[in-house]
């Protein structure tokens, strides 16, 4: 069956992001000078980016919030999205070493590590939040060996830049897009004790996801990260990155949660979205989501559940 077309909207913002990506790699000097040239250009000509900010701003400030408040948090959304695009193909040109010296700080470092002692493998959940990529760095100080389950990216310059920045890292790519063999390869993974990243605030094609209440809505969580340590009895570890203003990445490694029988699946996804919430709460400008995130904002409506 043929995909029905797009719409001249949607074609525009492909249109922007495309330029970005490709400047990003062989012009950045021009995305640093053009910052506010091409976040005006992209609010005014974006109007589906637009609107899916706005939206999503609604969910993150609340009812009691201002159409003002709302633009002005959509359009911090907009610029840090804007940053992290030029952040991509900067990374990937840069040393471990340097990588490493943009890290500032690491909250939970002991008590990962004494967890580690375990030798259980672990799944590191984590969102789309300010410089994940980057904040792989870090991990890969503690860690041999690293796979990150992903979505190839539509935009194959991004794409280009993300796979070359986790060459420099030495992290393993597993798409989800190829299959249930993937599953399968990241379930021995954990079984030899390596460690699985897997974002953990959206659902992508080939995940289950179920809804779970997050600040003024409810968002589809993937069930996959959790039925993955049920299977191998690995702990689910929430890390998140935060950039800082001097473009420095803060590390916060969160306390693991437990999936030991299937009655603790949906509680293990309900503490994970707690955990979301709270940086939610606390750096809502950071939150890299340009969809509507919220089920209650889907065109069809509220979303019960997703099946494979």
């Amino acid at each position: 069956m043929n995909e029905p077309p797009r719409s001249i909207h949607t074609r525009a913002a492909d249109f922007w992001l495309r330029l970005l990506f490709w400047l990003g790699r062989e012009q950045p000097w021009m995305l640093t000078l053009g910052k506010q040239f091409f976040l005006n250009a992209a609010w005014v000509l974006g109007r589906e980016t637009r609107q899916n900010l706005l939206a999503n701003a609604a969910r993150l400030l609340g009812s009691q919030s201002s159409r003002d408040d709302r633009k002005r948090l959509a359009k911090e959304t907009l610029a840090n999205f804007y940053d992290f695009v030029c952040d991509i193909p900067r990374s990937a040109s840069m040393s471990m070493t340097q990588l490493l010296a943009r890290i500032k700080s690491v909250e939970g470092e002991a008590a990962y590590r004494e967890l580690r002692k375990a030798r259980t493998g672990v799944i590191i959940l984590t969102a789309h939040m300010g410089s994940f990529e980057v904040g792989m760095a870090g991990l890969r100080q503690y860690e041999p060996k690293v796979h990150v389950l992903f979505r190839r990216d539509s935009q194959n310059l991004f794409e280009q830049s993300r796979a070359e920045l986790r060459r420099r890292l030495g992290v393993d790519e597993a798409p989800v897009d190829e299959g249930i063999g993937i599953w399968m390869r990241l379930r021995d993974a954990l079984l030899a004790n390596e460690v699985v990243c897997i974002q953990g605030d959206r659902v992508m094609p080939g995940q289950r996801g179920q809804p779970m209440p997050v600040l003024n809505g409810t968002i589809l969580l993937p069930t996959g990260p959790f039925k993955l340590a049920l299977l191998t009895g690995s702990p689910i570890v929430p890390i998140y990155s935060t950039r800082s203003p001097d473009r420095g990445v803060n590390l916060f490694i969160e306390p693991p949660i437990y999936v030991r029988s299937s009655s603790d699946v949906e509680s293990g996804i309900r503490a994970a979205a707690a955990v979301l919430e709270g940086y939610l709460r606390q750096y809502p400008e950071q939150w890299l989501v340009l969809h509507r995130a919220w089920c209650e904002d889907q065109p069809a409506g509220p979303v019960a559940r997703t099946a494979h």
